[in-house]
């Protein structure tokens, strides 16, 4: 069960993909700078801004599960391609998405039931530029 984590650098990100690898999930990390992200070598790393959403294809292919963040990660405002993204998941397979541990699991429409959502840290450690 591949687990596409978004924002995998930053604070939380880093630290599910961390969880994630050692409870044995296989993690599809999605970065903007594959070069910096310097994230453990069992991590597949892929190269990609959720503001752009012409640059997630593929993605989500064969991932069963993602963690996705709300907010674009070079300046934490809100994205605006989020029905976009929720579709591009769905055709790559994914069917829950949100925070590890809570079940969000697609409803009998096809859509995703529940987005688990998280604010922006303003924290330095969460701003590459700091």
């Amino acid at each position: 069960m591949t687990i596409v984590v978004a924002g995998a650098t930053g604070t939380v990100g880093r630290q599910l993909v961390d969880q994630l690898l050692a409870a044995g999930h296989p993690v599809r990390a999605l970065t903007r700078n594959p070069v910096r992200a310097d994230l453990p070598e069992d991590v597949e790393v892929v190269a990609g801004d959720l503001a752009d959403t012409g640059s997630l294809a593929g993605l989500f292919d064969g991932a069963t599960a993602a963690h996705l963040i709300t907010f674009d990660g070079a300046d934490f405002s809100p994205l605006t391609g989020g029905s976009q993204i929720a579709k591009l998941a769905i055709a790559g397979g994914v069917r829950a998405a949100g925070r590890t541990g809570i079940p969000n699991l697609l409803g009998p429409t096809g859509t995703l039931t529940h987005w688990n959502c998280q604010q922006p840290s303003h924290s330095p450690s969460n701003n590459p530029t700091s």
